[in-house]
């Protein structure tokens, strides 16, 4: 796989890599020296892990593909670390600053922790999305860490809202998810917003070093899960993030979104319209441009099958709950909170609009559109079903 390394980070490895380099040599010393078994294994993993990121460190430099062996051997630093610590409290040893045993040890193990700290972060960062989630780590981290709940204040929610013929539709729902029927069709929505400092909501009054993203979901409407009614529930087939930590961070702790970083994301309000822009590579995932309106361009179907424009509207809005389809085809459930004011909802004229995704899988269809000003957004847990 190649890992795409910018000048300031190469720098930084090349730094690293000689300090690096001496204790290796210090630490294949020790081992010769060692006056435990358990002493000499533990020495020996914290070797191989600086083998593996020194591996690492010139591959990145050099622009060279970088095998998954290495990636996994270089695990073997933090355990080494944390069991050397772990040994230096057993031996009443944290104050006597010596080279014996297993003061060595954990001094190779704490060299070898602040480059890989280094290098993990610049290898998820550039690993595709579908390799990022390792199924070892992932189900150790379903097993045995507990959801982390987030919140945000959101602005400038559009919606963009499809009336799709169910036939019609391109793409390969989870087994046992089945969507709304309007007569033969169904709903799909776009929604794109203005994070307010995505956070864990241990720290919901703390908000200022927390980043304020552009995301964009793409949602389906369920009706049923393997032959049960479900209500206010949504599965998300697209999500897109304007910040890589965020992308990053979201597909190593939780399932609950298979998070794309995306670039240029443009979502902005000019001249009382809303404009937004994602693009991939050379394709345009969205483009559209809204205005304000004096009342919303409602399909007469939905009206008819909702009973009015106010159940339509809280129905798109509302949602208890979020699927999604796992990298390693499970489904996962989220528990959302939602807390907006309906009665500040506007419609929206769309000027213009163009996605060839939504060409390739729903056809040539035209959304209606609508704003919610501001939205609290707060996820609660997550289980695989």
């Amino acid at each position: 796989m190649q890992i795409k390394v910018g000048i300031i980070n190469k720098f930084l490895l090349t730094l690293e890599f000689f300090p690096l380099l001496f204790w290796l040599f210090f630490a294949l010393g020790t081992a010769v020296t060692g006056s435990t078994t358990s002493y000499f294994i533990l020495i020996t993993l914290a070797i191989v892990s600086m083998v593996s990121i020194l591996t690492i460190m010139v591959k990145m430099v050099f622009n060279k593909n970088i095998d998954k062996m290495y990636i996994y051997y270089a695990h073997l630093g933090v355990p080494v670390t944390f069991i050397g610590f772990i040994s230096l409290l057993l031996n009443d040893d944290l104050n006597n600053y010596s080279t014996t045993p297993p003061i060595s040890m954990l001094s190779a193990g704490i060299v070898v922790f602040i480059p890989y700290l280094h290098i993990m972060f610049l290898y998820f960062l550039n690993t595709p999305p579908s390799k990022k989630k390792s199924p070892f780590f992932k189900n150790l981290r379903r097993k045995f860490l507990p959801t982390l709940s987030l919140q945000s204040e959101i602005k400038d929610v559009v919606y963009l809202n499809f009336l799709v013929d169910i036939e019609a539709i391109n793409y390969n729902l989870p087994k046992g998810v089945s969507l709304i029927n309007i007569q033969g069709k169904t709903l799909f929505t776009i929604l794109t917003y203005q994070h307010g400092h995505f956070r864990p909501q241990l720290f919901r009054g703390f908000k200022a070093p927390f980043l304020s993203p552009l995301q964009s979901n793409w949602r389906f409407y369920v009706d049923g899960y393997e032959g049960k009614k479900v209500e206010s529930t949504i599965l998300f087939v697209q999500n897109f993030l304007s910040s890589q930590i965020i992308t990053t961070l979201s597909l190593i702790m939780s399932d609950a979104m298979n998070t794309r970083y995306t670039k240029p994301f443009r979502h902005e309000k000019l001249n009382n319209s809303y404009h937004t822009t994602l693009t991939q590579a050379s394709t345009t995932l969205l483009h559209a441009q809204v205005s304000p309106a004096s009342e919303h361009n409602i399909p007469s179907e939905l009206l008819d099958f909702f009973g009015s424009e106010a159940a339509l509207l809280e129905y798109l809005c509302h949602q208890d709950y979020a699927y999604n389809y796992t990298n390693d085809k499970k489904l996962c459930q989220s528990n959302i909170s939602l807390d907006y004011d309906i009665t500040k909802l506007q419609a929206l004229h769309v000027d213009s609009f163009a996605s060839e995704w939504i060409q390739q899988h729903l056809g040539s269809v035209t959304p209606f559109a609508f704003l919610m000003p501001e939205v609290t957004l707060k996820t609660v847990a997550e289980d695989i079903l």
